[in-house]
Parts: C-alpha cells; sequence; structure tokens
C-alpha cells in the first residue's frame, strides 16, 4: 500500500519488466502498469488494503485490510513517521468497505465480513463488536454521525 499525494500509471515501458518494485523507485504491477508514486510511500507485507479513514487531528491514517486471514484487520500508519500499527480484533477478515474515526479520534469503527461492526480503541485495548442484523449482511460502508452517537452502516446484503 503506497501514501501519496499522486500516483500515475502507464503501461508503456513496463514490458518485459519483473513484476514488482524497480530500481527507479517506481512498481511493475501485474497487468504490466508502471505506478510512480509521489511523496511517502508506506509498505506492510500482510493483507489487501480496501478502505481507509483519516484521523481527526490529521496525525494516522486507518486502513481495512480486507483479507483479515493474511494480516491484522486494521492497520494504523503514523503519517509523519511512516510507523506502522497493527490491530486486530481477533475476527473475520475485514470487510470491503468501512472503516471511521470516532469524532475524538479514539476510536477506530471497521466493518467485519463475518457481519459486526468492529469497535476498537485506536490507541490498543479491548476490542468489542455491534453485531449486524440479518443473516449474513456483509457489512459495508460506514458513516459516524457528527457526535459519534449513531454508526449507519450500509449492509450489502439485507
Amino acid at each position: 500500500m503506497a501514501l501519496a499525494s499522486g500516483v500515475s500509471a502507464s503501461a508503456a515501458g513496463a514490458a518485459g519488466q519483473a513484476v514488482g518494485r524497480q530500481a527507479d523507485g517506481s512498481v511493475v504491477t501485474s497487468t504490466n502498469q508502471r505506478l510512480t508514486p509521489a511523496g511517502q510511500q508506506v509498505e506492510w507485507r500482510a493483507g489487501r488494503p480496501t478502505a481507509v479513514t483519516l484521523s481527526p487531528d490529521g496525525t494516522t491514517a486507518a486502513f481495512l485490510n480486507g483479507d483479515g486471514l493474511a494480516g491484522p484487520e486494521v492497520v494504523t500508519v503514523n503519517l509523519a513517521s511512516g510507523a506502522v500499527t497493527n490491530l486486530d480484533p481477533g475476527s473475520e477478515a475485514g470487510s470491503f468497505d468501512g472503516i471511521a474515526y470516532s469524532p475524538d479520534g479514539a476510536t477506530i469503527y471497521a466493518a467485519d465480513a463475518g457481519g459486526t461492526l468492529q469497535v476498537i480503541p485506536a490507541s490498543g485495548g479491548q476490542v468489542s463488536s455491534i453485531a449486524m442484523p440479518g443473516s449474513n449482511p456483509d457489512p459495508g460502508g460506514l458513516a459516524l454521525s457528527p457526535d459519534g452517537g449513531t454508526a449507519y452502516v450500509a449492509l450489502s446484503r439485507n
């Protein structure tokens, strides 16, 4: 995953090069595209980031990691230092979408492929979950009310 202020992609010039990071800092994808990120890049090995949210104070970004089997469900990145913290509530994999910070930045809410909304203390600690209604609800999009008292969760199957 790359945090960048701009990314360009082009297929020209990528043919015949190995997939992955190149000596010039660009990346060749498996679809024969060359990505040339601008700004600071932060990488981690396990998972597949599917959604991102910025903390209210702008110091961290939290990523929903769609493949919880290979890595943690939520990854936070300190935007100044690039330090990565894994927050794994020990549940199913992260959903395809749906992550938000509480207005005070103390809590991260993450949609879970197992049909719950994970309530994760941003600084670590006891994780709780809220079951979504119906069978196999598959929560996705997520928004919080301005006071943080209500979570609005889009359920793709219910």
